[in-house]
């Protein structure tokens, strides 16, 4: 028997190159990667192929929940005018001119985002993710890592960027999948059941086991 892997209806490895695959993927992981530069080159940075406009930015930030926060940072001012692109690894990353950045969006982050809780970081790094547009969105245990407050934050911030896209969850927070369409259960590494929330829990077997172990039901 043939399979194939599709996305919207399209076999991905008849229809799409890898590089073309990947332009259609963003990515939150479990640990938040962010550079010692502002907070709006690192949400630029989820397009590197392409000069991003500052409003665009802004409204990534605020399908994130993070506009708001971002607003209530200190301005650092400069009298450097940057209009140049500066070079990490194979991809070249677009510095801003000074002059068209928002009161906030100019705090440098300092070494790994220093400045910021988990769950802010969170929300910078799916901002980025928005950037590319997206038709795949992967969140690889975007939340196990923060607290509770945190962690609602983030969710609320992720529940917004999944609409209009397809989302990929992988999660042992069983409260963070619940209300997806299709869970699927998996056990060293193969699907042994899948289904809505409400179906698996009628079968009383590993997913309903792992729910009233999280008290998740």
């Amino acid at each position: 028997m043939r399979r194939t892997q599709e996305l919207d209806g399209r076999d991905t490895r008849a229809s799409l190159t890898l590089v073309r695959l990947r332009r259609q993927l963003g990515v939150v992981q479990q640990e938040p990667v962010l550079f010692n530069r502002s907070l709006a080159e690192n949400i630029a940075y989820g397009d590197t192929a392409r000069d991003v406009p500052m409003d665009e930015v802004i409204d990534c930030a605020k399908a994130a929940d993070i506009h708001n926060f971002i607003l209530t940072l200190p301005q650092v001012r400069s009298f450097v005018y940057l209009n140049v692109k500066v070079k990490v690894g194979d991809s070249a990353l677009p510095l801003f001119p000074v002059g068209c950045m928002m009161q906030g969006y100019e705090t440098n982050l300092g070494a790994s985002g220093a400045q910021l809780s988990g769950g802010q970081k969170q929300r910078v790094c799916i901002a980025r993710a928005l950037l590319r547009r997206p038709r795949l969105l992967l969140l690889d245990e975007a939340t196990s890592a923060l607290d509770a407050n945190s962690e609602k934050a983030v969710t609320r911030a992720l529940e917004r960027a999944a609409e209009g896209r397809t989302c990929i969850t992988v999660a042992h927070r069983l409260s963070t999948v619940k209300d997806a369409d299709l869970i699927c259960v998996l056990d060293q590494g193969k699907i042994v059941e899948r289904g809505t929330h409400a179906q698996l829990l009628g079968l009383r077997g590993r997913y309903w086991r792992m729910c009233r172990g999280q008290h998740a039901a």
